[in-house]
């Protein structure tokens, strides 16, 4: 049970607070004050890009009890973190004027195969919640993985670059002459956003900027190449 009367679990720490005391709230989860207070970032979290990504907006560093709670989200089956994740991503980026203007936002796909065996896209429960705030449709056909990849983590750079490469396919109908924000759970070295960038632009998109929940730390070179 994840709650006990009007207390809420808080999905960094794992202990239970008030609601004066939680913020992003969702089914009985939620983030407690300190906890939030403790996740790290850095500057206004935005970096230049080259293309075919024109920026990368990542509010948080992936560290800490984020980094454990973003594995839970994503090999954990703990979906619902999504959500209240999401919400707190989306609070801090809301008065970004550079996410502004923007037809379209498109969550980095999963393989089918990697879907089935998850259950859930957990970059797709970020976009949800952005989409809300920004009030940006959100589009789940516009791009597809069209290979089953390696997960990316543990790869050499170079790695990382082969395993992504020609790995997606974008649908002209959906994005061309669109300005798209795509939306990842973590940004490492950005080659799948590169790869997905790519496959946007070569359907005819217009700009494409990545929106990450977080970035691993500057040491790990998070610049795209």
């Amino acid at each position: 049970m994840l709650w006990f009367g009007r207390r809420y679990k808080c999905i960094l720490c794992n202990k239970y607070y008030s609601i004066k005391q939680t913020r992003y709230i969702c089914k009985g989860i939620g983030i407690c004050d300190d906890c939030y207070n403790e996740v790290k970032t850095k500057g206004d979290g935005t970096y230049e890009a080259k293309p075919p990504v024109e920026m990368v907006v990542s509010p948080f560093e992936y560290a800490g009890n984020l980094k454990k709670t973003v594995k839970l989200l994503k090999f954990g089956g703990q979906r619902l973190y999504g959500s209240v994740l999401g919400m707190m991503m989306s609070d801090a980026l809301l008065h970004k004027e550079k996410l502004r203007g923007f037809d379209m936002i498109v969550p980095v796909p999963l393989h089918g195969t990697r879907l089935k065996e998850r259950g859930y896209n957990q970059s797709e429960f970020l976009s949800e919640e952005l989409s809300k705030e920004l009030e940006v449709p959100l589009i789940t056909d516009a791009i597809f993985r069209v290979r089953d990849t390696k997960r990316q983590s543990g790869l050499a750079r170079q790695e990382r670059v082969e395993n992504v490469k020609s790995a997606f396919y974008a649908a002209e109908s959906a994005v061309k002459a669109k300005n798209i924000l795509l939306v990842d759970d973590i940004f490492t070295t950005g080659e799948t956003a590169k790869a997905c960038g790519n496959a946007l632009k070569d359907a005819g998109a217009d700009r494409v900027i990545c929106v990450a929940l977080c970035k691993t730390p500057y040491k790990e070179r998070i610049i795209l190449r």
